[in-house]
């Protein structure tokens, strides 16, 4: 059997595919997000003192950018994340949601690594070669661990909102059905039954 041969009989499987689909999207979700995070936080830094190092008041206030923005991308891409996995792939509903619950803790994984390959290098690591009067910015990471959780959080409320709207289309445009296979129950009604009276 070619190398090949085995992953692509296994991709042919509707399940697979899916789940390829999910794997693929959440890591390259991820490393946008990474990217777009680097970009627009401003980092905190310290500044190099003759014996140590400090942080000024406005400096301070900043450091809870790194937060403010991860939480918020991370939102934006985990309720898009939900709504448009689940609208292309309706196959197996309940596995979606799962899929995407899951992968979604893959991109926060993949944000956070990224982001932190991207951003400055430890200022434990960088301060004590600095020289005095030399800035040093944070590294891009959260402060708080537990923002990583909004990713799989807003990509279930996703992917919940499309399976109610899904069923409440569904639900809203079914007709009642007839009372037999002939015609409606009005109908059946006002047919004369073929018995008549002696």
């Amino acid at each position: 059997m070619p190398p090949t041969a085995a992953p692509r009989r296994l991709l042919s499987h509707p399940v697979a595919r899916d789940l390829a689909v999910v794997l693929v999207w959440f890591v390259a979700l991820g490393v946008l997000a990474a990217v777009v995070w680097w970009q627009v936080t401003p980092l905190a830094d310290y500044t190099r003192t003759a014996t140590n190092a400090e942080m000024g008041e406005e400096q301070l206030g900043q450091q809870v950018a790194a937060d403010g923005w991860y939480l918020t991308l991370g939102a934006v891409g985990g309720l898009l994340s939900g709504v448009a996995l689940l609208s292309m792939r309706w196959r197996d509903p309940l596995l979606m949601v799962a899929a995407v619950t899951v992968g979604s803790l893959l991109g926060a994984w993949v944000m956070l690594r990224v982001g932190l390959w991207l951003g400055p290098a430890d200022p434990k690591s960088v301060l004590p070669h600095a020289a005095v009067g030399a800035r040093v910015p944070m590294q891009l990471k959260p402060g708080a661990s537990g923002v990583v959780y909004v990713w799989p959080i807003t990509a279930l409320l996703g992917a919940i909102g499309v399976i109610w709207g899904t069923e409440q289309h569904r639900t809203g445009s079914s007709e009642p059905a007839a009372v037999d296979g002939t015609g409606s129950g009005a109908d059946a009604a006002d047919e004369p039954s073929g018995h008549v009276a002696q």
